[in-house]
């Protein structure tokens, strides 16, 4: 299924609360990776290498018309500008009429000049805007193949993390909690630590926010001079980013900043008040006998705002700009209580700026309720930032707070009482107010300790939580525990004396061969660092476990150390393999590390990226995580290529459709339907339950309204729906009085006409909804207890087999013809019983149980399907296994995680292969498959291939094609050149690669050239071609001859060389002037330069050449002619 026949929810406006009623169009959706490689930063701090796999995103939550580019090279500082310089990536901008380019980050010419800038890419990252209606994600994909591109992203619209509340007075329990006031008896903070509130406007005017304003005394109030030349003008109490815009101006990012950071305007909403109730819980004025405590007592404010002043306008734009102008101003740490989904490598240049800078990030985890594996966000989850989620006044997780390994804490965010404009104090809920608590708490830690790294703030935090409430052992790693100050300012007063926490955390890994991904099967070798960046363990264990049931630990899985000191690292080997189940050929690896010392515990994770060749193909997207949609079915029309999709959300149960065109529209559907039909773009039928009764609805074309018709009198579920055309139709469920169920209209389910003589069913038993096939004018339909019915009529008349398995539960069937099926079944109905497969040879006569064990793929199964020729098995996961005999073995279907899967279809369209994935997101696996079971007949010529007779200097490339006969695909494993005693061979190299992968009934070609050396003579190499099929190696003799000398004359007779030896430049004079070509060849035969000249006197650079002996040839349509030249240096 080609990519632009695809539809996909991603391309919606989304719009939180709300559904689009009119039709949007629907593009096709993908991804692209960014890689960024291990970084040193300029203080020491090493990032670990980060993979950011960039997912199309849902319009609204991105600027329109704008895009971020980093180049490879800096090409100065831009502002206005309409070419990047002298960039290559002008090529691929050109055609979306750019009309201006800047630096990303509005700083000064000093910053941008800085090592940090030069080390984190600031310097060389460049904000393009151009003419809307272009698509934005699809130029930044062009722009990754640009040759001076590193990398290329939209530009993200970020939301506030809170949850509105009625304004209330509500107690400040979440002090004692996090054991605050015990804390300040140990440190009040300082006024020297600064805490910048990057949010919506701090208003500094409040009575307990006003002298904890830090003030900048660089610069002189009111003189219209950027004193300090950081570019701010009269920053006296921070910066204004964004000014007094309306929506359309935000978007277009016509901001009007200025040197005031306090929101304008009276009867601010939530999100204009938002920064200042941030603000409030992180350091409002304590102990001045107003209003509330804040958790940093003494500590200052940096405001910096990057909201709108105008109401209604909602979003936080240009944060990370303000980041940057915060580390630049010498903030300590620096709240971030926004985020938005998606990876964004731009945005982690800007986090490891700051970091450089020795700025801390803390950052709110969201409030989607939702897992960063499947929901990650910027800037919580990216290297280096303190993710922080939300727990309530008894440490419970809140459930709406998003959570996983990357979360470091979590701190109390349920209506903590804090200030709000206007002098007035309010609670609000939400990881936006977890955040700045533990902001508090870290520039308690940083006044102890000034000479502290983010980092090492970050880990006493993290060494110091208390547990949660209701959390096992199994999950701490995803709810680590909750923010003690006390501890946090108690622990680590001294090194060497005192109550101390060693603070062991993973630093980084290699992969031993210099790869940064994992491409084979092969066992990877991998070098693990681990660091201390408190006090000293004297012992140390590390627990390892790969956290993916398909890759083997190979290596130990405890390794122990001694002796971790303040500041040092320790490191161990660790071994992996990819099984040959491994079903992703783009994923990451994750690894979890139980690192323990003491009493003090730690448990890290780091992914390993794996990045497998395959001609397969996914793309995936999801609904508006506050949306909490699921995605149930899904359905394909191969007569008019039109998809549809159902969901059920929050928002009520929708949908899509999406034709082949690449548009559609998002849909709302009649009820929460259990079986759907896809028929063309303005034509589908569903059934369900409504108002408690068996209900089947039919789009009515030209209008937006379904027509219902009531089935209840023959039906108590519908479980599958087939149209035969427009108006035969057959309905399948569980029936009335314990049959089964079936209905047939002729007038396009208009009425219906039951099917009165139905196999009857057991006490209890339902079809199961995953459990009707349909194939040709056959049907089938299984219950959960393995009763089979079947029809061969279009469902008139049926007849029964069992699956005769006591106490099984049944999951789904498939059948690929109208012989051979499967069935998906469970041993029993406990929630460990194991997952088995039963196949049908006859047409569903008769069943044998048990000829797989699913458990041997790993996976917990979802359903089985087929789109004709093989059967395929689906994952909770997304993985995709194919069996091409009848299910009694699988073999992976390459394909990328695709979240959680609860329902798929297999499915041809336009002659290929595809699977569609429903659960959190909405996927489409293009894919090919050839099972094992088939044979593998490769064919090619043996014969010797003749290069002929070549000159020195002289290339030439000869095919080879290979040819599969056989009915599966062929894999290429090697090619190699080899003499007689099968030891390479120079000169001969391949210039077409074969492969890797033959599919049945097509063809391939391996290209051989022959480089002639400088040295005359006959040479001979075998080329050697491993496959995996039959034969499995293929030797073709390979000959080519160079030149005798005697038919090369020396060129010294004819023509003078001067200097030689040469340095730079090289003069040859020839006695007369005529048409030649001149050149230069190494000691390998590989031509370095060729020029053509009619002159007699030509002159060569060689400067570009390394020291060495070089041979000069030159032609001249009559005579060859040569001479050996020395270049020094």
């Amino acid at each position: 299924m080609k990519n632009h026949y695809l539809v996909v929810l991603c391309a919606l406006l989304v719009v939180a609360g709300t559904i689009p009623s009119a039709t949007q169009t629907i593009r096709t959706t993908s991804s692209y990776v960014v890689d960024l490689p291990e970084r040193r930063l300029s203080n020491g701090l090493i990032q670990p290498p980060r993979r950011f796999v960039v997912e199309r995103p849902a319009p609204g939550t991105i600027v329109p018309g704008a895009i971020i580019v980093r180049t490879k090279q800096s090409h100065g500082t831009l502002k206005g500008d309409r070419v990047l310089g002298t960039s290559l990536a002008n090529v691929d901008l050109a055609a979306v009429n750019v009309r201006d380019i800047s630096m990303t980050a509005s700083a000064s010419a000093t910053t941008l000049r800085s090592l940090d800038a030069r080390i984190t890419g600031l310097d060389r990252t460049y904000t393009v805007r151009f003419e809307e209606g272009h698509d934005e994600f699809e130029l930044c994909r062009t722009l990754m193949n640009n040759p001076d591109v590193d990398f290329a992203v939209p530009v993200y619209i970020h939301k506030l993390f809170y949850t509105p509340n009625d304004p209330q007075f509500a107690s400040q329990g979440f002090l004692n909690v996090i054991r605050a006031p015990q804390a300040w008896d140990i440190t009040k903070g300082s006024a020297d630590v600064v805490v910048a509130i990057i949010d919506s406007g701090t208003d500094w005017q409040h009575e307990d926010l006003a002298e904890s304003i830090w003030i900048n005394t660089k610069e002189v109030p009111n003189n219209g001079i950027d004193d300090d030349n950081t570019g701010y003008i009269d920053d006296i109490r921070g910066w204004d980013f964004v000014g007094n815009v309306t929506q359309q101006q935000a978007m277009q990012q016509a901001f009007r900043p200025d040197n005031d950071p306090r929101v304008s305007g009276t009867n601010l909403d939530g999100v204009r008040a938002h920064g200042t109730t941030v603000a409030g819980n992180a350091i409002a004025r304590t102990n001045n006998g107003k209003g509330i405590a804040g958790v940093g007592h003494d500590c200052k404010i940096l405001a910096v705002k990057c909201g709108s002043d105008v109401g209604g306008v909602s979003g936080i734009y240009r944060g990370y700009e303000g980041i940057i102008y915060a580390a630049d101003m010498g903030a300590d740490i620096i709240n971030c209580s926004w985020g938005g989904p998606g990876a964004d490598p731009a945005a982690q240049s800007v986090i490891d700026y700051a970091l450089s800078k020795g700025s801390m990030v803390i950052a709110a985890a969201g409030n989607d309720g939702q897992p960063f594996e499947n929901y990650p966000q910027a800037p919580a989850t990216l290297s280096g930032v303190m993710s922080v989620g939300s727990s309530s006044n008894n440490d419970r997780v809140s459930s709406f707070t998003n959570h996983g390994w990357q979360n470091v804490l979590y701190a109390p965010g349920e209506n903590p009482l804090s200030t709000y404009p206007g002098n007035q104090y309010r609670g609000q809920t939400g990881t936006s107010f977890s955040s700045p608590v533990a902001s508090g708490v870290a520039a308690l830690v940083k006044s102890l300790h000034p000479d502290w790294t983010p980092f090492q703030i970050m880990m006493q935090m993290r060494m110091t939580v208390d547990g949660l409430q209701g959390v096992s052992a199994s999950e701490r790693g995803r709810y680590f525990g909750r923010v003690n100050a006390e501890k946090a300012v108690k622990f680590n007063r001294s090194f060497t004396s005192g109550d101390r926490v060693p603070g062991l955390y993973y630093q980084s890994h290699t992969i031993v061969s210099g790869q940064q991904t994992i491409t084979t099967l092969e066992p990877a070798d991998l070098t693990v660092t681990i660091a201390n960046a408190l006090a000293d363990a004297p012992t140390a264990t590390v627990n390892i476990a790969v956290l993916d049931n398909n890759v083997e630990l190979m290596s130990e899985s405890s390794v122990s150390m001694s002796n971790v000191t303040q500041a040092a690292s320790k490191t161990f080997p660790m071994r992996i393999r990819l099984l040959p189940t491994y079903p992703w050929y783009q994923a990451s690896i994750l690894v979890r590390l139980t690192i323990l010392s003491g009493t003090s515990v730690n448990i890290a994770h780091f992914e390993v990226p794996t990045q497998r060749t395959t001609t397969n193909s996914y793309s995936g997207s999801s609904l508006p995580a506050d949306w909490l949609a699921t995605f149930t079915h899904v359905d394909f029309s191969t007569s008019s290529n039109v998809l549809w999709a159902a969901a059920r959300s929050n928002q009520g149960p929708i949908g899509l459709v999406g034709s082949q065109s690449g548009g559609g529209s998002l849909i709302i559907y009649p009820y929460n339907i259990t079986a759907l039909e896809a028929m063309a773009s303005d034509r589908a039928i569903v059934g369900g339950i409504t108002q408690g009764r068996a209900t089947t609805s039919r789009t009515v074309p030209g209008q937006s309204n379904w027509a219902n018709t009531d089935v209840s009198s023959f039906l108590t579920s519908v479980d599958g729906i087939h149209s035969y055309d427009n108006t035969n139709i057959v309905v399948v469920g569980t029936g009335v009085g314990g049959r089964l169920g079936c209905g047939r209209s002729n007038n396009g389910g208009q009425t219906w006409q039951s099917v009165s003589s139905t196999p009857t069913l057991t006490t209890s038993d339902v079809i199961v909804n995953k459990g009707v096939a349909f194939l040709g004018d056959r049907i089938w339909a299984v219950s959960a207890s393995g009763r089979v019915c079947r029809s061969s009529n279009r469902g008139q008349s049926w007849s029964v087999s069992n699956l005769n398995v006591s106490g099984s539960v049944v999951l789904s069937m498939a059948f690929r013809d109208s012989v051979n099926g499967v069935i998906l079944y469970r041993t029993g109905s406990g929630a460990s019983t194991a997952y088995r497969i039963a196949s049908s040879s006859n047409s569903g006569a008769s069943w044998q149980a048990n000829v797989f064990d699913v458990s041997t793929l790993r996976i917990t199964p979802v359903t089985v399907s087929s789109p004709g020729g093989h059967h395929v098995i689906v994952g909770s996961r997304g993985e995709v296994y194919g069996s091409d005999d009848n299910g009694s073995s699988w073999q992976p279907i390459l394909s990328k995680p695709a979240g959680t899967v609860s329902t798929a279809l297999a499915v041809i369209a336009e002659g290929e292969s595809a699977v569609l994935l429903g659960g959190t997101e909405f996927g489409v696996l293009s894919y090919r498959y050839s099972g094992p079971n088939g044979t593998r007949i490769l064919s090619a010529p043996t014969e010797e291939i003749d290069f002929g007779v070549m000159n020195i200097g002289q290339n030439r490339q000869r095919f080879v094609r290979f040819e599969n006969l056989g009915t599966s695909d062929v894999s290429v494993t090697s090619v190699a050149f080899l003499d007689e005693n099968n030891q390479p061979v120079p000169h001969f190299e391949v210039s077409a690669t074969l492969g890797p992968i033959i599919g049945v009934g097509t063809s391939d070609q391996l290209g051989v050239r022959f480089r002639a050396p400088s040295t005359p003579g006959t040479y001979r190499a075998t080329a050697v071609v491993i496959v995996d099929g039959t034969p499995s190696e293929f030797r073709i003799p390979l000959v080519a001859k160079v030149d005798d000398p005697s038919s090369v004359i020396d060129l010294t007779q004819t023509a003078r060389l001067a200097p030689n030896p040469v340095t730079d430049v090289l003069v040859i004079t020839f006695a007369d002037s005529r048409s030649r070509d001149i050149h230069i060849i190494d000691g390998t035969g590989r031509r370095l330069l060729l020029t053509s000249s009619e002159s007699a006197i030509v002159r060569l650079s060689t400067s570009d050449l390394s020291p060495g002996h070089y041979t000069i040839l030159v032609r001249d349509g009559l005579t060859t002619s040569s001479a050996r030249i020395v270049v020094v240096r």
